[in-house]
């Protein structure tokens, strides 16, 4: 396999980790986290301009 190939399965699978987290533990909260560290990186990008 090549390099490329290997880098997209490791991308996928997390991916698909991330998927299985967010149906078991986005029901409790966690998307608002995860929203909120967006909203952080964002301001931080503006910041930086």
């Amino acid at each position: 396999m090549s390099d490329i190939q290997l880098k997209m399965i490791k991308l996928s699978h997390k991916v698909q980790l991330q998927i299985k987290a967010h149906s078991k533990y986005g029901q409790k909260g966690v998307h608002t986290l995860q929203q909120q560290y967006q909203k952080l990186q964002t301001l931080l990008k503006q910041q930086q301009q």
